[in-house]
C-alpha cells in the first residue's frame, strides 16, 4: 500500500510519525495513501471528501483530469477530527488560497527528519522521492 520509493519499514515508520501531526503529517499521509504530488497535496480541498471520508475527488488531478480515489482507513481516521469550514485543507498566507508545493516539501522533510530519513531526490522537488514512484492503482488499492 505504501510508495515503492521507500522500504516498507521506512514507509510504516513515516506514517506512524505523521499521524496526529497537523498539517505536516497530514500532508505526508495524503502523499502516501493517495499517491499525490506536492502541488496536488497543496490544493486538497475539504469539499473533495465525502461525509464519511471514504472517497476523495480531486479537481485538476494528474493530467488535468478529475479523479475520485478511495481513502485508506488510516488517512480517513486522521482527517475526521481535523475538518474545518475553510475550503482548503492547508490554507495559505499572504493572499494565497492554499500553501505552495515548497511548503509541502518542507513539511515532508520535517516529518521524515526525526526518524533519521533524509528526503532527497531529483530537481527542485526532493520530497517527491517518497511519492513519485507510487502508481495510482497500487497506492489506492485496499
Amino acid at each position: 500500500m505504501f510508495c515503492r520509493a521507500l522500504e516498507p519499514g521506512d514507509a510504516a515508520l513515516l506514517a506512524k510519525t505523521a499521524k496526529g501531526w497537523f498539517p505536516e503529517g497530514t500532508a505526508v499521509l495524503l502523499g502516501q495513501f493517495l499517491a499525490l504530488r506536492a502541488l496536488e497535496i497543496a490544493r486538497v480541498r475539504w469539499d473533495g471528501f465525502d461525509a464519511e471520508f471514504e472517497w476523495c475527488t480531486l479537481r485538476g488531478a494528474k493530467g488535468g483530469e478529475m479523479a475520485t480515489l478511495p481513502v485508506h482507513s488510516v488517512l480517513a481516521e486522521e482527517l475526521r477530527d481535523r475538518q474545518t469550514a475553510w475550503v482548503w485543507m492547508f490554507a495559505g498566507s499572504r493572499g494565497r488560497a492554499h500553501v505552495t508545493p515548497t511548503t509541502i516539501g518542507i513539511w515532508v522533510s520535517d516529518v521524515a527528519e526525526p526518524d533519521g530519513m533524509r528526503i532527497s531526490g531529483p530537481s527542485s522537488s526532493p520530497w517527491e522521492t517518497i511519492f513519485h514512484a507510487a502508481k495510482l492503482t497500487e497506492a489506492t488499492s485496499q
